[in-house]
């Protein structure tokens, strides 16, 4: 009878599972990009030499579709659903899996040695900085999440070549 009772729950909760998911309605996102959370992301990370400046990496986000850019985290939601989609995703860590990068670029930057605002010039409202940052030493003016801190924020000189995440709010 026990047997019985625990077969029909694993039944249960598979269905629910199912249920669960078909319910969820996730974000219909263009290539090179896919659903994490709520938003569309594309991570680019191929081989050192083509990793790019912050510059950069802003100019070839705004290139893939209307409105993609560097990731901005307007929540705590979806700068977590990213964080962890780079945890499961970094099986060795970041330096093995990224091509000996450190620091990953996202939208973050400061013009004028004032406040970090995202590249759109709206405020950052959801902050993950790592302890004593942003220092603003030697000009490091954009936001990169460390690869060797479990994806806190670091100021960075927008002059370094790393890999980057594009959003793109569909």
């Amino acid at each position: 009878m026990t047997s019985v009772w625990c077969t029909a729950l694993v039944i249960f909760a598979f269905l629910n599972l199912i249920s669960a998911n078909e319910e969820r309605e996730w974000p219909e996102c263009p290539y090179p990009m896919f659903p994490v959370g709520e938003k569309c992301y594309s991570f680019h990370k191929e081989w050192s030499e083509d990793f790019l400046t912050w510059d950069e990496a802003q100019r070839y986000c705004n290139g893939l579709y209307q409105g993609s850019q560097l990731a901005q985290f307007e929540t705590a939601t979806e700068l977590q659903d990213v964080k962890a989609f780079l945890n499961q995703a970094m099986g060795r860590g970041c330096y093995d899996d990224w091509d000996g990068a450190r620091t990953i670029w996202i939208g973050g930057v400061t013009y004028d040695d004032s406040e970090f605002v995202w590249a759109d010039g709206t405020p950052i409202e959801v902050t993950d900085w790592k302890p004593g940052k942003p220092d603003g030493l030697f000009e490091e003016r954009a936001i990169g999440l460390d690869c060797d801190e479990r994806f806190l924020w670091e100021d960075w000189s927008l002059t370094w070549h790393n890999p980057f995440i594009c959003d793109w709010p569909n």
